[in-house]
């Protein structure tokens, strides 16, 4: 089920795993190219922006945690939450 009436069209096709992630945090989408991808902490701090992801994202450095991805392509956004496990 959608977490937004707002969500784009291509939101359904982003999957993120693993999650719970300890390293390398895998992004696949089958019908968008992401222009960036934002790690939030639960403050609301951007830790991190990487701009057009290919592969995985190296978390490793980050301490354990809740954080949030701010997905973006094509004009729009959509969030997603992973955990960080030690």
């Amino acid at each position: 089920a959608p977490t937004s009436l707002q969500e784009p069209a291509w939101a359904k096709d982003i999957t993120i795993f693993p999650n719970p992630v300890k390293d390398q945090l895998n992004i696949r989408s089958r019908s968008i190219t992401l222009d960036q991808v934002d790690i939030i902490d639960n403050l609301g701090r951007v830790l991190s922006s990487i701009p057009s992801p290919q592969s995985a994202i190296d978390i490793s450095a980050l301490p354990a945690g809740i954080y949030r991805l701010h997905l973006m392509a094509d004009g729009n956004s959509v969030y997603r939450t992973v955990s960080k496990m030690e």
